[in-house]
Order: C-alpha cells, then structure tokens, then sequence
C-alpha cells in the first residue's frame, strides 16, 4: 500500500474554492478509480494555534492523503482523462507556481483500523 500526500496552497482569496474542488470533484472522482482505499483531507492548525502547542505554522492550506493498493493504481489514476480534468482546473485557476508539494510514502507498518 502507499499513499500520496499533496500540500496545497491556493491563490490569495481562492482557499474556500480549492477545499470544494478537492471535496466535491477530486475526491469523488478519486474514489471510485480501481485500487483507491481512501483519503483524508487535512487542514493545519492555523499559527495561533500550532504556537500554543510548540508546533511552528504551516504554509499549506490543505493537504490530500490519499491511500492506494499499489503504485500502478495511483499511476493509472494520474494519468487517466479524468485525472486531467479534475486537476487541471485546480492546478491551473486556483493554485498559484509552487503551491502544490507532492510526496509519496510506501506504507511500512499500520496500526488501527
């Protein structure tokens, strides 16, 4: 299993639009790809409260997690048409250059769940 994790910054006044583009079209879509498991979207404590907690701010506004059974399923999933025309909206209206960092993890251990 891995997962892909994308931290997304949106264009100033557009953070409200990339979180109902993830909800509403992206992660629809996603889930019904062959070899999805799941996702969670991830919003940081904002500065005040990360501070209280030892934590320094984060500079993303959201972040996907999302869970597959092999890296063929999320490569499938990247490259497939509706790929494109999901993210290709949000990648070229609503995220400004270098507001999207992508990582992917192979899932060693779980625990739970």
């Amino acid at each position: 299993m891995i997962t892909l994790n994308m931290r997304l910054t949106a264009k100033p006044g557009r953070e409200a639009e990339l979180e109902s583009a993830i909800r509403d079209k992206w992660m629809d879509t996603m889930s019904r790809q062959d070899g999805f498991i799941k996702a969670v979207l991830l919003k940081p404590y904002d500065a005040d409260a990360a501070g209280k907690v030892g934590l320094s701010a984060q500079t993303f506004d959201w972040e996907v997690v999302s869970f597959w059974e092999t890296e063929e399923h999320r490569a499938t999933w990247q490259f497939s048409d509706i790929h494109a025309e999901v993210i290709t909206f949000v990648n070229q209206e609503i995220l400004p250059d270098g507001g999207k960092q992508v990582v992917l993890f192979t899932i060693e251990h779980s625990w739970g769940e």
